[in-house]
């Protein structure tokens, strides 16, 4: 009993806790995107399919299932998503407005939040696959019903 005593009175919850959050971010992350080489803008619908009928109150089918839609057709984006990399924070700081989003492919997200002084998050294999971001630093954005995926390249 004395040595389970002691063991939980030496041990550190603190920095436990702290491996473990980080073990639980590193598991959510996509597969690290390669630096851009050169700079280029692509645009990508964002084309969604209805899983299953969609009906109203009355029972009447509104949307039937393989209904296709684009989803920016209806919504408006008034923020950005900023994909980067750690190293990628401190030249994109001053373009980062409250209200954008960003992303960390590479890097410490804890430090990026710090030096943003907002949430930044890891950017997983959905939410890349998604936005259709293949190399970092990428700013997504809204052009029309069209997502606008910037990749910049810079020395």
């Amino acid at each position: 009993m004395a040595y389970i005593k002691k063991r939980s009175v030496d041990f550190d919850y603190a920095a436990y806790q702290k491996q473990k959050v980080a073990q639980s971010i590193n598991a959510l992350r996509a597969q690290p995107l390669p630096r851009t080489q050169a700079s280029e803008i692509n645009y990508h619908r964002v084309m969604h399919t209805v899983e299953r009928d969609v009906i109203d109150a009355n029972g009447n089918v509104i949307y039937p299932t393989g209904y296709e839609y684009n989803a920016l057709d209806y919504v408006t984006w008034s923020f950005r998503v900023f994909v980067l990399d750690e190293e990628d924070i401190a030249r994109f700081s001053s373009e980062i407005q409250p209200h954008d989003v960003v992303l960390i492919n590479q890097g410490r997200i804890f430090e990026a939040q710090k030096a943003l002084n907002m949430p930044v998050y890891v950017i997983d294999t959905k939410t890349q696959a998604a936005l259709k971001v293949s190399t970092v630093p990428s700013i997504v954005s809204q052009s029309g019903n069209q997502l606008k995926i910037e990749a910049i390249h810079y020395e």
